[in-house]
């Protein structure tokens, strides 16, 4: 079977020989203009959608070629004139499209469509085509008057990319120009799907077997997720050619911030890395799930570019889904060399199997241009040093005594869960993406053995999984992210204010509530009561 991957990382020049097509709009391209952009796989998605099983290469390079022709009007490659009138004309067939929508519901020739025309057209009325009617008319009725114009449905009409009538993207043809002279011509065009498809047929007998359309389906994945990543944004510099491309992920870091990133309500670490001295410049991918800032010392000036990227984000704490950055941070390297990427853009690597497998090497080496020098991922850590990799972790036995201001007694529950304690970081100092500002409380239990010092907040109980806490005054915000083991019963009188902020899996007692001998059930009951009912996914979503 042929171990595509280990074909792509062995052979570092195939990663230049044809840039990842895309489709871009016409921001996107503009981006694309100004900036270096990494190479993507080492075919073009457009050069690979009709390679499968059973695919004779003659008949491979007729079809590649058969949309050029069509859409090279005047037989001199397919120019940038050509890609404008494929997209006017794609336009026009859509306008027409959606006209002719309209139209045929328009039964009084007034043209416009009315609630009950969408219904007659329908034929029988039922909630389900009701249900459709009003989001037809939603969509197309933009003044909302209760009637789509004819006018109105032409300005509606989506203005999607043009495709040829085979559906092969014209700007994703015109991309693959390998010479640079602003179109790509029939034999340009037949040269490069013959070395695609030479590329792929291990045997060099002319037709793609079982075996190879396998490798070509994990390459045409890869290409699909490159185009989507960067259709969404995800643009990389590659490294330089003598730098160490190094990618790290741990799950986050054993000590915690004064400053949050992202949002009040997360829980930000800090990873202290040291830059070891030496003359080779370094390339840092750095992944975390919590959110983190990495503070640098030692040789900064070693650094070429850091680009960090966490899975928590201000957009998930929100519940909006896709986050289109992260919560995370960098201190101690200049701006100009940091990049923040959402989580989306990076493959995972956190699984070790899949690093020995090589999976992440893939997606990397197609975002960067090249495979990482190293890879690795590691459970939560207090420092590491670069390019070694050295790491090391804070010990039970080195947790930091309680600073002025914290209850001894709570301090001594946060470090057993953060040993390596709490960093006063300057917001100001931070690169970051996301918001960041100082915790008007401090996350976790540091927020609460600082709330306890100040005699905001009193506890109750003899052990930490015994012990509640009875609000005094009022307090600015809950802790940030009381989850798990962390999460602790909060006893509120009546004449407080609730606090702004999340409670993570902790509860909230009344004072009568507090002081029944099954407090603890209460809470659990109350956070029982608190947490949202799953939603399943739809069968649309189960389906893809």
């Amino acid at each position: 079977m042929i171990d595509l991957p280990r074909r792509y990382l062995a052979n570092p020049v195939v990663w230049a020989v044809i840039a990842a097509a895309l489709t871009p709009s016409a921001a996107l391209r503009a981006r694309a203009e100004t900036q270096t952009i990494a190479a993507g796989p080492p075919f073009a998605e457009v050069l690979l959608e009709r390679l499968r099983a059973g695919t004779h290469r003659e008949s491979f390079i007729a079809q590649t070629l058969a949309p050029l022709r069509q859409l090279d009007t005047d037989g001199d490659g397919l120019n940038q004139r050509d890609v404008e009138r494929a997209d006017m004309l794609a336009r026009t067939r859509e306008r027409a499209r959606v006209a002719q929508e309209l139209l045929n519901m328009d039964f009084n020739g007034d043209l416009k469509v009315e609630r009950a025309e969408v219904l007659e057209f329908f034929g029988t009325e039922s909630e389900r085509r009701a249900g459709a009617a009003d989001a037809m008319l939603q969509r197309l009725d933009t003044n909302h008057d209760g009637a789509a114009t004819l006018a109105e449905a032409l300005a509606a009409a989506p203005s999607s990319p043009s495709r040829s009538d085979s559906g092969v993207s014209v700007a994703s043809l015109l991309v693959l120009d390998p010479d640079g002279d602003g179109r790509i011509t029939a034999r340009e065009l037949a040269a490069l799907a013959g070395s695609a498809f030479d590329y792929f047929d291990a045997d060099r007998d002319g037709t793609v077997s079982e075996i190879e359309a396998s490798a070509i389906r994990a390459e045409q994945r890869l290409a699909r997720q490159v185009r989507e990543r960067r259709e969404s944004g995800c643009f990389f510099a590659p490294p330089s050619a003598d730098a160490r491309f190094i990618a790290y992920a741990p799950y986050g870091a054993q000590t915690v911030s004064t400053v949050f990133v992202g949002s009040p309500d997360i829980e930000t670490g800090v990873i202290d890395v040291r830059i070891e001295p030496g003359a080779q410049p370094l390339y840092l991918v750095l992944m975390t799930h919590d959110s983190t800032i990495w503070r640098f010392t030692g040789a900064t000036g070693r650094i070429e570019r850091v680009v960090a990227t966490s899975t928590t984000s201000k957009s998930r704490e929100e519940g909006r889904g896709r986050g289109a950055t992260s919560a995370v941070g960098v201190v101690g390297v200049a701006r100009d060399r940091v990049q923040i990427a959402s989580r989306d853009c990076l493959p995972d690597f956190a699984d070790k199997r899949e690093i020995d497998a090589g999976v992440p090497q893939e997606g990397l080496a197609a975002l960067f241009s090249r495979p990482p020098d190293a890879i690795a991922r590691e459970n939560p850590i207090g420092t590491l040093s670069l390019p070694s990799l050295a790491i090391t972790r804070f010990k039970d036995s080195e947790k930091p005594a309680p600073l002025p201001g914290f209850d001894p007694v709570i301090w001594g529950d946060a470090v057993g869960f953060f040993p390596g304690g709490l960093v006063k970081l300057a917001a100001k100092d931070v690169v970051a993406a996301e918001p960041v500002g100082d915790y008007d409380v401090l996350p976790s239990k540091f927020g609460l053995a600082a709330l306890v010092a100040s005699g905001q907040v009193r506890f109750e109980g003899d052990a930490s999984f015994r012990r509640k806490f009875i609000l005094l005054r009022p307090i600015a915000r809950w802790p940030a992210e009381m989850n798990g083991a962390l999460s602790t019963a909060f006893v509120k009188p009546s004449n407080i204010p609730m606090p702004e902020g999340k409670l993570g899996h902790s509860c909230v007692l009344s004072v009568e509530q507090g002081t029944k001998a099954n407090w603890e059930r209460l809470c659990q009951d109350a956070l029982i009561s608190s947490i949202p009912e799953v939603q399943r996914p739809s069968e649309d979503k189960l389906r893809r």
